[in-house]
C-alpha cells in the first residue's frame, strides 16, 4: 500500500469517525469541533475522488482493479449522501409547509425563508449529485 492510499483510508476514517460521534451526540461539547473536523476531510475525499476520475479518463489503458473499487467506493458513498440530502431537503420542505399553512403559533413566520432557501438547497444539491454520471472503467 503506497503513501497516498495510506492517507486516503486515514482521512476516510477520521472522516466517518467525525460523523458517527456528531450524528449519535456523543460529545456534545464538542459537536462544533468535530463538524470543523468533518468538513474538510469530505472535501478532501471529494477532491481526491475528482482528481482519481480525471487521471483514470485520462489514462489510455483501463485503471487498475483497485483504482476502479476506490473510485466505485467513492461514487457510492457520493450517491448516498446525495439521496439524504435529497429526502432531508425534501421533509424540511414539507414541514414548512404544513406550519405555514396550520399557522402555528409556536413557529414564527420569520423562520420560515431561511428554512425554505435551505430546504430547497439541500433538495437542489441532493438532486444533482444523484443525477452525477458514474465512472466507467475502459
Amino acid at each position: 500500500m503506497n503513501r497516498k492510499t495510506l492517507i486516503i483510508i486515514i482521512v476516510a476514517v477520521i472522516c466517518a469517525a467525525c460523523a458517527l460521534l456528531d450524528a449519535y451526540d456523543v460529545v456534545p461539547r464538542f459537536k462544533r469541533l468535530l463538524g470543523i473536523i468533518e468538513l474538510p476531510c469530505f472535501i478532501f475525499l471529494f477532491y481526491t475522488y475528482y482528481r482519481y476520475r480525471k487521471q483514470a479518463s485520462a489514462k489510455q489503458e483501463a485503471p487498475s482493479k483497485f483504482e476502479s473499487s476506490v473510485l466505485r467506493i467513492y461514487y457510492y458513498a457520493f450517491r448516498f449522501a446525495g439521496f439524504w440530502f435529497l429526502i432531508l431537503g425534501s421533509i424540511m420542505a414539507l414541514y414548512l409547509t404544513v406550519a405555514m399553512l396550520t399557522h402555528q403559533p409556536h413557529f414564527p413566520v420569520s423562520d420560515i425563508w431561511p428554512g425554505a432557501v435551505g430546504s430547497a438547497f439541500l433538495a437542489v444539491v441532493g438532486f444533482l449529485i444523484i443525477r452525477f454520471r458514474p465512472f466507467k472503467s475502459k
